[in-house]
């Protein structure tokens, strides 16, 4: 159902999320969804927290590149949101 519909904006979440291995999620039903939704978007968000960086889980969704911005908050360390600035994404930490 979703495939045939025009999505503007997707805001997703994650398990975790790490340059390495994605958007990932214990929940491999979940992780389809979100692939889906991820391919339909035309503008993709990350939000979670700080803690969500460097996890990986057992399903993977996306890759980092995908995504648009990266919202998180500001426990994120300026070193990391750099590396992920580093592969395209616009990363926000408020």
């Amino acid at each position: 159902m979703l495939a045939d519909t025009c999505l503007e904006l997707a805001v997703v979440g994650a398990s975790g999320i790490s340059l390495e291995k994605g958007l990932t999620t214990t929940d491999p039903a979940v992780s389809d969804l979100k692939r889906t939704v991820m391919g339909i978007a035309r503008r993709k968000v990350f939000v979670g927290t700080h803690t969500k960086f460097g996890l990986s889980s057992f399903s993977r969704s996306a890759d980092v590149e995908e995504l648009d911005v990266l919202v998180t908050g500001s426990g994120l360390a300026s070193h990391t949101a750099g590396r992920y600035q580093a592969s395209g994404v616009r990363v926000v930490r408020a």
